[in-house]
């Protein structure tokens, strides 16, 4: 991926509003193919951790979530991040 489609993908992430939320019972199996089945069809998709204690939890789910569905973090800001995955 070169650094200016990387620049125009960052634009886009900020301006998306969190399309879900990672709740008490954290990344399981349904939550990952809900997130997979959404990446499908869009590509690229924000994520807002309630759970989490502190910004170090989100960041490691974040991480966890990205190599499980083959993504990419676009963006970690606080207790929300973005994913994207070309298809």
């Amino acid at each position: 991926m070169h650094s200016q489609d990387l620049k125009q993908l960052k634009k886009i992430a900020n301006d998306l509003k969190s399309q879900f939320n990672l709740g008490k019972t954290g990344i399981n199996k349904a939550f990952t193919e809900q997130i997979d089945k959404y990446l499908k069809v869009h590509g690229i998709v924000k994520i807002k951790d309630l759970s989490s204690a502190s910004k170090n939890d989100t960041a490691g789910k974040a991480d966890r979530l990205a190599k499980q569905l083959n993504a990419i973090i676009l963006s970690k800001k606080g207790f929300t991040f973005v994913l994207y995955r070309e298809e």
